[in-house]
């Protein structure tokens, strides 16, 4: 009784109350009587259309499991990830938005509790299903291994999709785009669905998995696609969080002291594998994936807040020595593209160290022939790519301190401002370069790739001299705008560094009280 007593205290009671409604809920009971029906239907027509059930050699198990599965896949991906995002979108609307920020739970809490209720009603449906899936290996045709392991790939597929729901209800926008950013979420959900039924499962069910899973191969490649599934998911789950945290929270300091661990032990484990395989192209693609996250932190970083409220500077570290850190950590704009770009400059560098050392290159950046120049060559085009991102975000401080200073609650727009300078850039000189020159201008395709940011990544006519002369012009250019852009915000950003101070202590030197002595 205790223990019942225990772990009642103790349960999240988002959990609870989403349960609680679930279970009482008529779309749940009806996706769960549809699917039972439709399980029951197919295995009905299935044994009465076949002629070789019985037989030793049949393979009717595989086939009527891969129906199965995908019927378990497209009902959990279709109606779980929707009961869940339309309940926290309406949550979420400016009627009830209050009760998220009166609640003593906390972001954290509520995000894992939905969560982990959507799994638990994706959960019943999959124990509807438990009873055909062993019909299937009655029927032979397929082994238990393989069984377990697509069922695994399901529940981690509606996980994803769980955790896309929660984030796109999450989003502080209004219901057209959180509709628009539902179909395309959609859209993305029923590509996932024909890859893994109609692909990896369908293999799955005709060669078996069972023979390979004595490999010590297979799990290393299960483990690392797991790990980084996994980590994706972390990553939606804590910028839900901090979407659904208090404006005056200190929203950024979980997403980016997430994004450094996983840079460690991702950097660790690319170089690891990188020098037992001998492959240094490894590290390059590291360094390629983390653009992919850091690129657009960097222009995320630009709406974040100027000043720190009082909330946040109680946070602030009193020791000196820890202040440094905190800065980059802490949300703010200055902080946060000062950890963006540093660390997608220690990517590069890491990555060159890193591949030069597996090729037996000369350290760091000696002269290297074969694959060597060619990963210098790449990481240089992607530092270029880097650097017009960071020379356009600063562009865009700069315009929004200059028009909208005197309107703050506009300055979570200045990441839009950013996206619309660069596509400026990029599709104005195309348009100009396409007029000046109609019939040839494919011939003059550096003319219109000198703003681009992926300009240097996309000229790929001429000998190799001429490639590397356009890259030494657009690292010019990308390097005098993004000096300017420092120059000119330079007393931006001192300012809020010397801002980033704890909050003065109220109480010293106020006579003891009582009440002060007390509290």
């Amino acid at each position: 009784m205790q223990i019942t007593t225990f772990i009642d205290d103790r349960i999240n009671p988002i959990v609870v109350k989403e349960l609680r409604q679930a279970v009482k809920s008529r779309f749940i009971v009806g996706v769960l009587m549809l699917m039972l029906a439709l399980l029951v239907v197919t295995l009905l027509l299935f044994v009465m259309t076949s002629t070789s059930l019985g037989s030793t050699s049949s393979s009717e198990g595989g086939d009527l499991f891969a129906i199965f599965q995908a019927m378990l896949l497209g009902v959990t991906m279709l109606f779980v990830p929707m009961y869940l995002g339309a309940r926290l979108t309406a949550e979420r609307s400016s009627a009830t938005s209050d009760l998220l920020y009166v609640t003593t739970l906390r972001p954290g809490s509520i995000v894992w509790g939905k969560l982990v209720a959507g799994m638990a009603v994706a959960g019943m449906v999959f124990a509807a299903c438990a009873p055909f899936m062993v019909i299937t290996y009655l029927l032979r045709g397929i082994d238990p291994p393989t069984i377990v392991f697509v069922l695994a790939l399901d529940a981690m597929i509606v996980l994803s999709a769980s955790m896309l729901a929660i984030f796109l209800g999450a989003l502080p926008v209004g219901w057209p785009v959180k509709i628009l950013l539902g179909l395309i979420a959609g859209a993305m959900g029923v590509w996932a669905f024909g890859m893994v039924s109609f692909m990896l499962v369908w293999e799955f069910t005709r060669a078996g998995i069972g023979g390979v899973m004595s490999s010590s191969e297979f799990w290393w490649g299960v483990l690392g696609v797991g790990s980084f599934w996994f980590s994706c998911i972390g990553l939606a789950y804590f910028l839900a969080v901090a979407m659904i945290a208090t404006p005056t929270s200190n929203r950024a300091l979980p997403i980016r002291l997430y994004l450094s661990v996983c840079w460690v032990i991702s950097a660790v484990v690319f170089f690891v594998i990188s020098n037992h395989y001998r492959e240094p192209e490894a590290m390059t693609a590291w360094a390629i994936c983390w653009a992919f996250v850091l690129l657009p932190a960097l222009l995320l970083s630009t709406s974040e807040r100027d000043v720190l409220g009082p909330r946040m500077r109680r946070e602030v570290p009193r020791r000196r020595l820890l202040r440094a850190p905190a800065f980059l950590l802490f949300s703010g704009a200055a902080g946060g593209m000062l950890w963006a770009a540093g660390l997608f400059a220690l990517t590069l560098l890491v990555a060159q160290l890193g591949g030069a050392w597996v090729n037996g290159d000369p350290l760091p950046f000696g002269n290297a022939t074969g694959y060597g120049a060619w990963r210098g060559i790449a990481l240089v085009k992607l530092g270029i790519t880097g650097l017009f991102v960071l020379g356009y975000a600063l562009l865009g401080i700069i315009l929004r301190r200059a028009f909208l200073a005197q309107r703050p609650k506009l300055q979570v727009a200045t990441a839009g401002i950013v996206f619309a300078i660069i596509m400026f850039a990029t599709i104005v000189p195309m348009i100009v370069t396409y007029a000046l020159y109609p019939k040839t201008w494919d011939l003059h395709v550096e003319m219109w790739l000198f703003l681009n940011p992926l300009g240097s990544l996309m000229h790929n006519e001429g000998g190799w001299k001429k490639l590397m002369d356009f890259d030494y012009v657009l690292l010019t250019i990308a390097a005098v705008m993004t000096g300017l852009g420092l120059l000119v915000n330079l007393p931006w950003m001192m300012r809020q560094l010397r801002a980033f101070e704890p909050l003065a202590d109220t109480t010293k030197g106020e006579p003891t009280t009582p009440e002060t002595s007390r509290g």
